[in-house]
């Protein structure tokens, strides 16, 4: 009984372990309005023609840099792949990662609707650079 009772425990401090090592999405802290100063982007692979379609920008509120971002998956088979890409998405400022993990954007239902979405923001918790920062995409990618 008693080695039960360790074996339970030490199960569930595991988990409660694990479950700290697991990194949660960036929070939502706004939505803006999508306007002509968002980028137009897709994640896909080369063998087809359709994948993860998004809007994106940065912002600068209070001297802080925020992304915003709002996407439409538009192959139901690749949506997997494409939100572990984004999971494992990362943006460096001058060789320094400020976000992690683009999952927090909006979801709309279709590509026409990406033009009027609202899109979701997230901070970085990073000042804006004075001059011109060198910016740098990383993360280990999907299998698609």
């Amino acid at each position: 009984m008693k080695l039960r009772n360790c074996v339970m425990i030490a199960v569930a401090m595991g988990a409660v372990a694990m479950g700290t090592v697991v990194e949660a999405k960036p929070k939502v802290v706004r939505q803006i309005p999508v306007t002509k100063e968002f980028i137009t982007d897709e994640i896909k692979p080369s063998t087809n023609p359709k994948g993860y379609k998004f809007k994106m920008r940065m912002i600068v509120v209070d001297g802080i840099i925020e992304i915003c971002g709002v996407g439409v998956h538009r192959d139901a088979m690749l949506r997997r792949s494409a939100t572990e890409y984004l999971r494992n998405l990362t943006l460096s400022m001058n060789g320094k990662v400020i976000m992690r993990d683009f999952r927090f954007f909006n979801t709309v239902k279709s590509v026409k609707a990406l033009e009027t979405a609202k899109a979701n923001c997230a901070s970085t918790g990073t000042r804006a650079p004075k001059g011109k920062p060198k910016w740098s995409w990383g993360g280990h990618g999907a299998r698609f």
